[in-house]
């Protein structure tokens, strides 16, 4: 450019600028697009794999309610059996009751041994037999160490809430709010299964006074919490009393 006149360097100069300039901005522009198209692609890989999460979630839990909408169906048509109006023994042998009774204990089995494996819903269906078993199947289970938490808040719950189908259930729950190690979450599901009529029979002197006795010897931290419950049977109490004799 040492030839050219000063007007002619001048312009030249700034075609050269604009040059350079529009190539930096091209390698600014592809390096961004690039970036971004790296971090789309990324962002697309987690959401799809958040999608197949959700769907392997969903299916799981529609297994779960599956299992434990025929549970309580097995359930609930058998106590439809047993509540139903008496009738005359028919004259034939009773060959039938002791199939029914063989079919109830042999389904025991089955819902014990999944209640083994963390199967909630085998879970309820021991809580929901209790009536049956006295709760010894959930007893066992319970005993056993190898129920999950989720199984432990159900069988807890039940536990509290037929307190009065086996001294060996009142046992286990003195024992639960003795345990300083266990999960509060346990001692609440308890409580609100204290809380809860019982599908047998309410003894409500008898869970007013165990509660009394957990007040005095429970963690600190529970005592509210007991408190409320034992308020709240008290009420259940009275109400019970002033209910009309059917």
């Amino acid at each position: 450019m040492k030839n050219l006149k000063p007007s002619a360097a001048f312009a030249a100069g700034l075609w050269v600028g604009a040059i350079v300039a529009g190539a930096a901005g091209w390698l600014w522009w592809e390096s961004a697009h690039t970036s971004a198209t790296t971090d789309h692609a990324v962002a697309t890989a987690d959401a799809e794999q958040h999608r197949q999460q959700l769907r392997a979630d969903n299916a799981r839990l529609a297994a779960e309610n599956e299992r434990l909408r025929q549970t309580l169906s097995f359930y609930q048509g058998e106590s439809e059996e047993s509540s139903g109006p008496a009738t005359s023994p028919s004259p034939g042998p009773a060959t039938g009751d002791k199939k029914s009774t063989d079919e109830s204990a042999a389904s025991l089995v089955q819902w014990e041994a999944r209640a083994m494996q963390n199967d909630l819903a085998a879970v309820t269906a021991l809580g929901d037999a209790i009536p049956q078993d006295q709760g010894e199947a959930l007893l066992r289970v319970w005993d056993s160490g190898q129920l999950d938490l989720p199984g432990q808040r159900t069988a807890a719950w039940y536990l509290g809430t037929t307190l009065e189908a086996n001294p060996k259930i009142a046992a286990a729950v003195r024992a639960l709010f003795a345990d300083a190690e266990a999960d509060p979450e346990l001692w609440l599901s308890a409580l609100d299964g204290l809380a809860t009529r019982s599908p047998i029979t309410t003894d409500y002197h008898s869970r007013v006074d165990l509660l009394v006795e957990l007040e005095e010897t429970a963690a600190p931290s529970l005592r509210p919490q007991i408190e409320a419950t034992r308020k709240q049977l008290l009420r259940s109490w009275a109400d019970a009393e002033r209910a009309p004799v059917r």
